[in-house]
């Protein structure tokens, strides 16, 4: 494959140089505008991995309305997690075939509409299941979206393009809680989700005005029996496999963590709101460390952050209950899983560079089927104990730790 590359490249720039200027400019790869591309789709990671979170602050409003348990309504954030997570595997290699643009695009008017659809449940059953079509249209935004920087953007920005999408990702986390959290208290909690409908449909508008149409440079789309075999062969690759599995610890203390503390009842709205505002510098700070440690390998800089992850969750599990110390640890721990999630993306994809695209929706999917875990974890115990929760996850965060310590010393020992 690397040969046939070569050959193609050489063959490309000697047909290049008997081409006129205006046609040899015409061949190069056409570049998005840096700032409004990045804001844009940055608020389209808010918008569709934030769904996953909206529910966490409307539990006990929707039990309320539904007469159902708070667990039944923390099932419908973990069918959004699990959806999530077939829409990344099901849609990702969908944009190699038909383009960034298209599958960027649906995905924000899937979510659009489906985010509107759920003001109108009724019930326990119709909630679960519009969650669910929720998450699979959330799910073709993000492979899609990465790839499509990795592709529009320049060599000097795209490290600080891909940084903040990633970033954006997890900030959703704390974001759409807040937001969501603010709604609530002026209005119906269905008007969280209107109001979704309507800022995806406004988004979707702008982006189809300033996205790049076509296929990067003036590559051929592959057939999709390539497309999605490519995604298959990343699992005969035992680091990228490690990788798979560490993803899936990134997002699983965090989720359980947030939705413990209130069906948990140790800690009152106003001090789980100013634990959710004071995790938002930590967002902030990750381009600026991992633009420190840059000359360190991405798979070792993932495993530091999953141990601190795992020996925060392990603090947080022992001394939950004392809110001061609750105001260090939560900064750190969105600090650590932001860190590691994206260190991990960047050592899957560099791994992984002739299935890029493939490689960060299998990575992707496998953060959110973590996050699902996380859900279910703090909806079956948390009310019985916010200490035995958090433990659980705990373990789950230091497994993926010791595969990423994995991967990373396989890489170690190839070189």
């Amino acid at each position: 494959m690397v040969v046939l590359s070569r050959r193609r490249v050489t063959h490309s720039a000697a047909g290049d140089a008997g081409k006129s200027p205006r046609a040899a400019s015409k061949s190069l790869p056409r570049q998005a505008p840096f700032l409004s591309t990045v804001i844009l789709l940055c608020l389209g990671a808010l918008l569709t991995s934030g769904q996953l979170y909206a529910t966490i602050p409307l539990t006990h409003l929707l039990a309320e309305e539904f007469d159902a348990s708070t667990s039944a309504i923390t099932f419908s954030a973990t069918m959004f997690g699990f959806a999530y997570a077939i829409g990344f595997v099901a849609f990702g290699p969908l944009s190699d075939r038909f383009g960034r643009r298209h599958v960027i695009l649906g995905s924000i008017i899937g979510i659009s509409l489906s985010t509107a659809a759920v003001a109108a449940a009724t019930d326990v059953t119709s909630l679960v299941s519009l969650r669910t079509v929720q998450g699979l249209f959330a799910g073709a935004f993000g492979p899609a979206a990465m790839a499509y920087l990795g592709e529009r953007m320049s060599p000097e920005r795209r490290t600080v393009a891909m940084a903040s999408l990633i970033t954006s990702f997890a900030a959703s986390s704390v974001v759409v809680q807040l937001a969501a959290q603010e709604v609530v208290r002026v209005t119906s909690w269905r008007a969280v989700f209107i109001g979704g409908g309507v800022l995806g449909a406004l988004l979707f508008l702008t982006l189809a005005r300033i996205l790049v149409p076509g296929f990067h440079g003036d590559r051929r789309p592959p057939s999709l029996k390539r497309s999605y075999g490519s995604m298959f062969r990343l699992f005969k690759d035992k680091v990228l496999i490690a990788w798979f599995v560490a993803s899936a610890g990134v997002l699983s203390g965090f989720v359980t963590v947030y939705t413990a503390l209130p069906l948990s009842g140790i800690a009152s709205e106003g001090q789980v709101t100013a634990l959710r505002i004071i995790a938002l510098p930590a967002f902030v700070a990750v381009p600026l460390l991992a633009g420190k440690l840059s000359g360190t390998h991405p798979a070792w800089r993932g495993t530091w952050g999953l141990t601190v992850a795992a020996v925060v969750l392990a603090l947080t599990a022992i001394f939950g209950s004392v809110f001061w110390l609750l105001v260090v640890l939560i900064p750190v721990l969105v600090l650590s899983i932001s860190f590691a999630s994206s260190s991990l993306a960047q050592a899957a994809g560099d791994r992984a560079s002739h299935a890029r695209a493939s490689a960060t929706a299998v990575y992707s999917a496998m953060i959110f089927v973590g996050a699902s875990i996380g859900s279910a974890i703090a909806g079956s115990f948390a009310s019985e104990s916010f200490a035995l929760a958090v433990g659980l996850s705990t373990i789950v965060v230091v497994v993926a730790a010791l595969a990423a310590a994995c991967g990373a010393r396989w890489i170690k020992s190839e070189a």
